[in-house]
């Protein structure tokens, strides 16, 4: 924790700061590195959605984080509906006002096997179902994707939806009404 207090302190605004995390099997013992981060790094919130968050929750663990109280309170409500994607939606939300911290150093460790919750989430459609939410939450006024940025997020949750076997009306949708408020926000601009 006195690592993390540090790092956050170092960076203005920040607004989680979290560390790599040795991954344990159902034996308890430690396995290959899952994470998307292997590098320590910085980045402002609409940096991190941008780059990371769209497609992925990449705060693995929240035990490996340090999330400010100020802003977490505000991102916290409604959260209670989601079984699986929750923790996504609470960083998103929080990253639109603040920044993020990682350190790349394993000072914690994240059970990760075949019945977890994650696991479960993928292979019940819950990580479609709720993941593409996160493409709600994303205020188009603050988070401002590029083209190519904007393609990558389309190309991805559209490859996601055809690959699923599940009724994705819902989900068109909202993919749809994502690329709505795109081009609505780069004509007014």
């Amino acid at each position: 924790m006195e690592t993390l207090l540090k790092l956050a302190g170092e960076h203005e605004n920040t607004g989680i700061a979290f560390c790599g995390s040795n991954w344990i099997d159902d034996k308890g013992k430690a396995g290959a590195d899952l994470s998307v981060h292997k590098r320590s790094f910085h980045k402002t919130g609409a940096e991190a959605i941008r780059k990371y968050l769209y497609w992925q929750c990449t705060v693995q663990n929240v035990s490996s984080a340090i999330i400010r109280t100020k802003f977490a309170k505000k991102a916290v409500k409604g959260l209670a509906t989601y079984r699986a994607c929750g923790d996504w939606m609470f960083y998103t939300r929080i990253l639109h006002h603040a920044n993020l911290v990682y350190t790349a150093k394993k000072l914690n460790s994240f059970r990760w096997y075949h019945n977890n919750i994650s696991n479960a989430a993928k292979k019940d459609g819950y990580w479609l179902k709720e993941g593409i939410e996160v493409l709600d939450n994303i205020d188009m006024d603050k988070i401002k994707f590029s083209f190519p940025e904007f393609s990558k997020v389309i190309k991805f949750w559209a490859t996601m939806i055809w690959h699923s076997k599940k009724n994705t009306k819902k989900e068109r949708k909202i993919l749809s009404n994502f690329i709505k408020r795109y081009f609505k926000l780069v004509k007014t601009a």
